[in-house]
Parts: C-alpha cells; structure tokens; sequence
C-alpha cells in the first residue's frame, strides 16, 4: 500500500541514525576510563524462543474484571491521532472511573500540559516501579556509567527531534493524555503516572552494550531485518509521507498481528525488555495496584504496543 511508505522509511532511517548515535556514544566514553569494555558476545544467537501467551487482543477498547468484581476498561491508542483524544475523553466521562492509569510519567507532565505537576494538586498518583525492572543497573560506582548516561543522552536527543518532526507535521504526541487527565480532574479520578521513566528505558537499553552482553550491531542489523519483513508483510513500502491516519492504521495492524512484538521478544530481547515488556510490567502493577486500593472502575490509557503484553498479564493475575 503506497500510503504506508513514509512510515517505514522514517523507521528505517530514524534505525539508521540512532544506532550511529549510540555507537559513538558507546564507544568514545572509553577513553576516559580504566576499565577496558567487556568483550562482545554472540548472545543474541543463543536466546531460546519465548512465545507470548495467545490473548486474544478485544479491539481499541478492552475491558477486564478481577476476582473482586473490579473493572477496567484498557485503552489503545496511537497518540497522535485527535481520533485517540475524542475517544479517551468520551470513555472516562461515560465510565467515571475511581483512577485513570496512563502512559506516562511524571517527567513529562510539564511539556504536556503547560504547567507543573503540582498544579494537578493531590490526585496525581506515582507509583513506584516494580523491584524486577531494577536488576540491570550498574553500581554507582562502576564508571561505565558515564558511557551509559552519554547513550542515553543521545538515543534521547534524536527521539526528540523525530518528535518534532511529527509535530511539524501535524502530529502532536499526547493528546489522549491530556484529554484523560482533563476529564479525569472533573470526576475526582486518581490520575497515576504509571510508565516506567525515560531516562531508564534508556539506560537500561545502552546498560546490555556497555556491559558486553550484548553486540550492538547484531542487534541493529536485527531491529532493521524485522522491520523490513514486517512492513513487507502489512504492504508498507519505502517512501511517500507519514500522516497521523497512516500511523494510526499501521499500529492497528500490528496491534491485531503480534508478530513482530514476539518476534522483537525472542530476537532483539535487549531491544523488547528495555522499550515493551519492561513498561507494559509497570503499567500492569499501577493497575493492580489501584485494584487493590479498592477502585471499583478504572481507565488505563496506553500505548497499542502495550495491549498485548498488559493483557497477558492480566491474565496471569487471573483478570477475565
């Protein structure tokens, strides 16, 4: 399909750009440490293959009960669409939901909504992160970490300007979140700031290169291989312009078809647990969490990447 081909050459060429970024990042930090890298390892052929558990995906909108007769309505949206915002804003006035869970954290609440986090007064809720997502850091010590913050530093600069290149064009990031947290402030609802924090991500991500644990152009070499057999597989050809319609149709489509998620789990697990399942384990212990505090209805505003490994989840804490 012609209409998809800005998509993946944006991938591509953002792939591109980025790992460059993050292999001078990586490798120009060691010159000013003693400790010489650990030798690179062929790891990413030997992980065995890890199957998602087949849940099935109900649409934009899921919903979900505990064993305590609890409900949530799960959300998946493309955040760029003015479609996504319209939908959040009519599901959380029609719901009233106890708390609204939402994709973000609290780092981005001032560039969001033009104003500070204690503006949102006592509803704002952050909770802290799950124990497992802190086992690939580094001790504070170790220098390494000087590379680890300069890759994340860069990977987080060229995803900056990739977002404002799409704002130029006419696709604003967010706007479900703030239509969320508007409706959410009128009902009373508990806002939680649930995703797991950027810079983390990040580091977490450059923390597998730095370490020698994993080989950085393996991976990339991999990302890029999915990408140009998944897109092949949708009909999305190289060229062309992104639009918002397009974004939102291509991320419907991979949200239908988990392919490319089990595949970025089993070949590119650095890439997947850093980025994906990493987050979608913070978004499920937030909504746990508000279940178990006695909110009745909630409304979790995610990602459509998330759906998927939330659901899942979910299903593991016996949620129908």
């Amino acid at each position: 399909m012609e209409r998809y081909t800005a998509f993946r050459g944006q991938c591509l060429l953002c792939s591109g750009l980025l790992g460059w970024l993050l292999l001078q990042a990586i490798l120009l930090p060691w010159s000013l440490v003693a400790r010489p890298p650990a030798r690179i390892t062929n790891q990413l052929l030997q992980v065995a293959p890890v199957a998602l558990a087949a849940v099935p995906v109900r649409g934009g909108l899921m919903e979900w009960e505990s064993l305590r007769g609890r409900r949530l309505a799960l959300i998946g949206t493309s955040h760029v669409t003015r479609s996504d915002a319209d939908k959040v804003r009519n599901i959380v006035q029609e719901r009233q939901p106890d708390s609204v869970v939402l994709e973000i954290d609290a780092a981005r609440i001032p560039k969001l909504m033009n104003g500070t986090l204690e503006e949102l007064g006592e509803l704002v809720v952050t909770p802290p992160q799950p124990e497992s997502l802190h086992c690939n850091k580094l001790a504070f010590w170790d220098p390494r970490n000087l590379a680890v913050a300069a890759g994340a530093f860069f990977i987080k600069t060229v995803l900056g300007q990739v977002y404002a290149t799409m704002t130029n064009r006419g696709m604003t990031a967010g706007g479900e979140f703030v239509a969320a947290i508007e409706e959410g402030r009128k009902q009373g609802s508990r806002l939680v700031l649930a995703d797991r924090p950027a810079t983390d991500s990040l580091e977490s991500f450059v923390t597998n290169f730095v370490t020698g644990r994993s080989n950085l152009l393996e991976m990339l070499s991999t990302y890029n291989t999915i990408l140009t057999e998944e897109f092949d597989k949708l009909g999305i050809q190289q060229g062309g312009e992104m639009t918002p319609e397009l974004l939102d149709d291509a991320k419907a489509l991979w949200a239908d078809d988990s392919t490319m998620l089990v595949r970025f789990k089993k070949e590119i697990p650095e890439f997947y647990d850093a980025f994906i399942g990493s987050r979608d384990a913070a978004l499920t212990a937030a909504i746990a969490s508000e279940e178990e505090a006695g909110c009745s209805m909630i409304v979790a505003v995610v990602g459509m990447g998330h759906t998927r490994g939330i659901q899942e989840q979910l299903a593991e804490l016996q949620w129908k």
